[in-house]
């Protein structure tokens, strides 16, 4: 990372990212270990710029996310920060922008994704693993967290939509029930004959070719 005037290199090994917004400016803090600080100036409208340049730095140093992965965009709501990259959403809850302790859901873990329209806020509802995770956006940014992050999955799973995801995944939840049921109907069966094996001859299955049909 660098300063805004005098060239100056910031690690990015932090252990918590503050910021403070003042009326033209946001300060960013960077708090390392032993109570060691840093900090610099940016303009206000650049804020979810730098951020998002700072936490790719951050999560890259903590093996949060791998080292080729990109961050579409990071939204920062009251004490909620949300990190949306290209495999995985990224949350923290507290004060600070970020620290160490982050929760994290990669997309091969989310069997759905949905939205709950509320007057004030909207609700992202991930089913992750047969539980449900939750959490709200501001009004005014729900649109731009819903495109972004239902483009960041449909790209992972490979489909057009959420909406093909599901069918696509029901048709594959319903091949497997199929499957199963079908073994296990060749289980029973197979158990019902096993007894009888001493005493019938089973005569090897011919191959019947149908008859063609005429032009």
């Amino acid at each position: 990372m660098l300063s805004d005037e005098l060239t100056e290199t910031y690690q990015h090994d932090v252990e918590r990212i503050a910021v403070s917004k003042k009326r033209h400016k946001a300060n960013v803090t960077l708090i390392y270990g032993g109570a060691e600080t840093a900090g610099f100036s940016i303009p206000i409208d650049l804020t979810e710029e730098v951020l998002s340049s700072i936490l790719t730095g951050v999560l890259h140093a903590m093996h949060a996310i791998e080292s080729n992965e990109t961050v579409h965009r990071v939204f920062r709501f009251s004490e909620l920060t949300v990190v949306i990259t290209e495999t995985r959403l990224l949350k923290h809850v507290g004060e600070g922008v970020w620290s160490t302790e982050f929760e994290s859901y990669h997309y091969d873990t989310v069997d759905d994704l949905t939205f709950e329209e509320g007057s004030h806020a909207m609700t992202v509802v991930l089913a992750v693993a047969s539980r449900t995770e939750r959490f709200k956006t501001p009004q005014q940014q729900a649109d731009a967290v819903r495109d972004t992050l239902s483009s960041a999955l449909t790209a992972h799973w490979g489909v057009e939509s959420i909406t093909q995801y599901r069918t696509d995944d029901q048709m594959i939840a319903t091949t497997q029930e199929k499957i199963t049921l079908n073994q296990r109907h060749l289980h029973d069966k197979a158990k019902l004959i096993s007894p009888l094996t001493g005493l019938i001859h089973l005569a090897p299955l011919q191959t019947v070719t149908p008859p063609q049909r005429r032009s």
